[in-house]
């Protein structure tokens, strides 16, 4: 089976609220004091204490893991090549995270919404901007994790009315693109095979431990099926 048989394209995109703020008023009020031109200085802050929101972040923080740990880089933009076989446990990891972890996270955020702004009003003092805080229901829709699927493309698919010349350059650039995009994602796949059998003998011979390696299956998994 051809790597372009065995598997297809994937993306995942994270949409969130930001918990942090430019304050503009701070940053002038800061460049007029010390003289500082205001393109050399930039005042971000958190609107809410780490407390409050380190849950929402341990989901969120856990998306983009999971998806390396099932694919490899492949073309620009944020696609990544999947192996068909595990397209279905990618989406039911993801599903556990976002469904489950981040909804019940988002909601115990927003049930204590009012409690969480004011100890942030708290310690921000004369920094604490009210516009700054739209509300839990806002926040919350802000959240979204968006997942899509491509095929893989190559020179042979290349079909334009155009003259000779022209073509035989699209077909270069067609035939390097795909070329560079299997190499990044052999390289991808060397470096956690690499860092799998370091894990092993570290494991085994310096600490005189039996090694789990469960964790390398997807990874090896990954390797043969994309380069069947």
């Amino acid at each position: 089976m051809s790597l372009k048989d065995a598997n297809i394209l994937v993306k995942v995109s994270v949409h969130r609220f930001s918990f942090r703020d430019k304050d503009k008023e701070m940053k002038k009020d800061l460049t007029d004091k010390y003289e500082v031109d205001p393109d050399m200085l930039s005042l971000t802050k958190s609107l809410f204490l780490k407390e409050s929101i380190k849950d929402i972040e341990r989901a969120c923080g856990q998306i983009m893991p999971m998806l390396y740990k099932y694919t490899t880089p492949w073309r620009d933009g944020g696609w990544r090549l999947l192996p068909i076989g595990l397209q279905k446990e990618l989406e039911d990891e993801l599903r556990a995270i976002t469904d489950v972890e981040l909804q019940e996270a988002l909601q115990k955020f927003a049930e204590g919404y009012d409690d969480h702004v004011l100890l942030a009003k708290n310690k921000l003092g004369l920094a604490f901007r009210e516009e700054s805080y739209p509300g839990a229901e806002y926040i919350l829709d802000k959240f979204n994790v968006d997942i899509r699927y491509d095929v893989i493309t190559d020179e042979s698919d290349l079909k334009v009315n155009a003259p000779e010349e022209l073509r035989d350059k699209l077909f270069k650039n067609a035939q390097e693109r795909a070329i560079g995009e299997k190499m990044r994602g052999m390289e991808d796949i060397w470096v956690r095979v690499k860092d799998i059998i370091e894990h092993a003998y570290t494991s085994c011979f310096y600490h005189n431990k039996y090694t789990r390696f469960s964790t390398s299956t997807n990874t090896f998994e990954l390797y043969g099926r994309s380069t069947s």
